[in-house]
């Protein structure tokens, strides 16, 4: 089995290690080697030699952003970068690992990187006003070297790019779009808007001496595609992106159990459950990024994780065993609240 080879392997590699887990799937699963970077290697392929690039005629959002990328890279790896104009790029070319900040108008930079490689290109259009991007390449000009492009449709579209690298840190993607909503940054919908992910997390927590009664009464069909909770309402609206299935089983010395429906409408997201559980992002096919406990895990539809944790929670010292399952994209017509028909 899958599983136990894994949870072998983590034992090898770490014996301190304090969880086991694995992913499976209905058909197996397979994890290709990546050759090319990806944005969770931030902050890592940016440790040292590395110059931000802002435009000569950038705007005041698109320094403050460059400030905060340079903060930021100084807080999690000791070092903080110099920003310099994209005038002064030609000497730091070969030999750095660049950070190019800006929109294809105020950083020209950009468009240099657009002719030698197959970056996404961002126009006003694309990918939309207050939108923008965030792309891992190699350097064109010293493949050795790392480049991170943070890019806007406009300076919204930046700054939104800007705050949300400590975020895509969890996901293994080449580019992300991100969107500035007037307030922070998220991720824009990738799911039709009829559509929702149903994520399921079950919880059996053994050495609490905490006693709850609340089992949930849910019911959900995998055939028909109805999820059914009597004692829940929530909006089920256009913004409405995943459903989280909560269940906790509490073992001696403790015991009960109980759970519920959690409406996540907007990305990232992160609440305890009891333990800390953070949705980063989902792609339009449905498969989802989250951490569970700082854990990473990426699953596919259909996809499942198990795993088991040591924490404190509630003065006791607990051992969580878990299971995590991506249902995939299902119907908000299929959702039943309150006993509605």
């Amino acid at each position: 089995m899958r599983c136990s080879t894994l949870v072998m392997e983590i034992v090898i590699v770490s014996l301190a290690s304090i969880f086991l887990g694995c992913i499976e799937s209905d058909s197996g699963i397979t994890r290709p080697v990546e050759t090319e970077p990806v944005l969770s290697d931030y902050p890592e392929l940016f440790k040292e030699e590395v110059i931000i690039v802002i435009g000569s005629n950038a705007s005041g959002i698109e320094k403050e952003s460059a400030e905060a990328i340079a903060a930021n890279l100084e807080n999690l790896t000791g070092n903080k970068p110099e920003i310099i104009s994209s005038k002064e790029i030609e000497g730091f070319k070969y030999t750095y690992n660049l950070v190019i900040i800006g929109t294809p108008k105020s950083n020209e930079v950009l468009r240099e990187v657009y002719g030698m490689t197959d970056a996404t290109r961002v126009t006003e259009e694309f990918p939309g006003e207050g939108e923008g991007v965030l792309e891992i390449l190699k350097n064109p000009w010293d493949e050795e070297k790392a480049m991170l492009l943070v890019e806007g449709s406009d300076e919204w579209g930046v700054k939104a790019g800007g705050e949300m690298l400590e975020q895509v840190r969890d996901v293994d993607k080449f580019g992300v779009v991100v969107e500035w909503n007037g307030i922070n940054a998220v991720f824009p919908r990738s799911i039709p808007q009829d559509k929702y992910i149903l994520l399921s997390l079950h919880q059996e927590i053994s050495g609490s001496r905490l006693m709850i009664d609340f089992p949930p009464l849910i019911r959900f069909d995998k055939d028909s595609g109805i999820l059914e909770c009597e004692s829940c309402d929530f909006e089920i609206n256009n913004e409405l992106s995943i459903v989280i299935l909560n269940t906790i089983e509490l073992r001696k010395p403790g015991g009960g159990g109980g759970g519920g429906l959690i409406p996540i409408y907007t990305l990232p997201d992160s609440r305890n459950l009891p333990f800390l559980l953070k949705i980063t992002y989902i792609e339009s096919d449905g498969t989802v990024y989250l951490s569970y406990a700082n854990t990473d895990i990426t699953l596919k539809p259909k996809e499942y994780y198990i795993g088991e944790f040591r924490e404190e929670w509630a003065g006791d010292k607990v051992t969580c065993n878990i299971r995590i399952e991506n249902y995939g994209l299902c119907s908000k017509d299929r959702i039943k609240l309150g006993g509605t028909e």
